[in-house]
């Protein structure tokens, strides 16, 4: 390729093909292995994960016996939890035990997951490394927008890749110090450069051009307007100053206003919301941090309600019907209202099935973006040659982990078959005991009860917080 030229009429210049970047092999690679990260981690909070278990247990480590901490499980995925495993109950078991709860038990199925999950993380941190390394080296060759552009997006899977993969792996990394510390220096290092190399696209708006209708005239495409071309050299558009000439030069629209700037700005925030939730999440002690936190602010507030329907010690004396107390109530149960609404929107923030729902909604994000920009230009570079077939066949590496869930699955079906069951079914003793040990810690969410109780302890008992 070319040396790059920074002038304002090199941005019309032609765009030539890069197949090692935007071919079908590269993209069938990092796009596939996403998306079939995406789907085991799905499979596995569905089947696998449980919301009962700590993920920082020390069992089996040196020093275990000292380790005093106290989990609870988080009421949204309890809750969740509880309405699939009722739902699937019917549909299928192994000997006399639920299906969900039989593979939850087993060891060997979880390995298995874990393996696949692990095979292409490990992959998806060193290819995502190498694409962006490559993108950065190929600037002063004068790789152009188009290319640059798919090679933050691609890149993108990458990140997606992994941290699909921490999502559930924490219970494996903190057994694992040294792996754990590798894989998040990776996963900061890999967010880093993508965050540097998404800051020169709020200048590529010619996506959104073939987005309109095909009756849209050329004064509608120039209000859009875009300081990029699909030909244009890359590494001009690092100099913001000189970008946003180019871009008031194009349209009369605010920079912060343009399409491509709101899109930059939405994944860089969905960047930085999963980096930052995977590292606490991965920490034992800002995981506990967090959770003293909300605690400290929880607690802070129940007193502050408490405080306010205490001041009058004939409060609870009061003529039921009198209009100071309904008032008062009115105004007891708006606050009990606001601390249950914060409560719940914040067990839903930290919960997995949030961290699994933002991971589905960055897969699907991502996807769109790329054939948005992939179909924006005409140009053909669909051949397979060397760079081509080399990523796919990356593709075969992960597939193959992964049929070994399935052989794994099968093995334990046959052993616990040849076994004497001795876990509780759900209709024992145990069986029952384990689906009301869920269903407690859900008990948050069935409001009716819950603030009845509550303004019943607060207006009569005025218990501890």
């Amino acid at each position: 390729m070319s040396t790059y030229n920074c002038s304002f009429s090199s941005r019309e210049r032609e765009l030539e093909p890069y197949a090692d970047v935007a071919g079908p092999g590269v993209l069938a690679g990092y796009l596939g292995t996403a998306w079939i990260c995406v789907v085991l981690v799905i499979v596995h909070y569905l089947l696998i994960f449980d919301p009962e278990q700590d993920p920082f247990q020390e069992e089996g480590l040196p020093g275990a016996g000292n380790n005093n901490r106290h989990w609870t499980a988080n009421p949204i995925d309890a809750l969740f939890k509880i309405m699939f495993e009722r739902v699937s109950l019917s549909f299928s078991t192994v000997g006399q035990v639920p299906a969900l709860q039989w593979m939850r038990r087993n060891p060997r199925l979880q390995a298995a997951f874990n393996k696949a999950i692990l095979a292409m993380c490990d992959i998806q941190i060193v290819t995502g490394l190498g694409i962006l390394v490559s993108g950065y080296a190929d600037l002063k060759s004068g790789i152009s927008a188009y290319h640059f552009l798919l090679v933050g997006l691609v890149a993108w899977f990458s990140n997606l890749t992994h941290i699909a993969g921490l999502t559930v792996l924490r219970h494996y990394l903190h057994r694992r110090p040294s792996q754990k510390w590798i894989r998040l220096s990776l996963m900061i290092i890999l967010s880093v450069m993508l965050l540097t190399a998404m800051g020169p696209t709020v200048f590529f708006n010619w996506p959104v051009w073939e987005s309109l209708s095909e009756t849209a005239g050329e004064e509608e495409k120039r209000f859009q307007g875009s300081a990029g071309l699909p030909g244009s050299y890359a590494i001009c558009f690092f100099n913001a100053r000189r970008a946003i000439q180019w871009h008031y030069s194009d349209t009369e629209v605010k920079l912060e206003a343009s399409p491509s700037f709101q899109s930059v700005l939405i994944s860089m925030l969905l960047l930085v919301f999963s980096l930052a939730s995977r590292t606490i999440k991965l920490q034992s002690t800002l995981s506990s941090a967090v959770k003293k936190t909300r605690g400290y602010f929880s607690n802070r507030y129940k007193a502050y309600i408490r405080r306010c329907f205490c001041i009058e010690p004939s409060f609870r004396r009061r003529k039921p019907r009198s209009r100071s107390t309904q008032f008062m109530r009115t105004i007891f149960c708006t606050q009990m209202t606001n601390l249950l609404v914060i409560r719940i929107y914040t067990d839903l923030l930290v919960s997995t099935l949030s961290d699994i729902y933002w991971l589905l909604i960055s897969a699907i994000w991502g996807t769109i973006k790329l054939f948005l920009v992939k179909q924006s230009v005409v140009i053909e570079e669909d051949s397979w040659a060397f760079g081509q077939i080399l990523p796919a066949f990356l593709l075969l590496a992960p597939l193959l982990t992964t049929m070994e869930i399935f052989t794994e699955l099968r093995r334990g079906t046959d052993t616990s078959a040849s076994q004497p069951d001795t876990s509780p079914g759900d209709n024992s003793p145990a069986g029952k005991m384990y689906l009301q040990k869920l269903a407690d810690s859900s008990k948050l969410y069935k409001a009716t009860s819950i603030a009845t109780t509550t303004i019943t302890k607060l207006a009569f008992g005025f218990s501890q917080p």
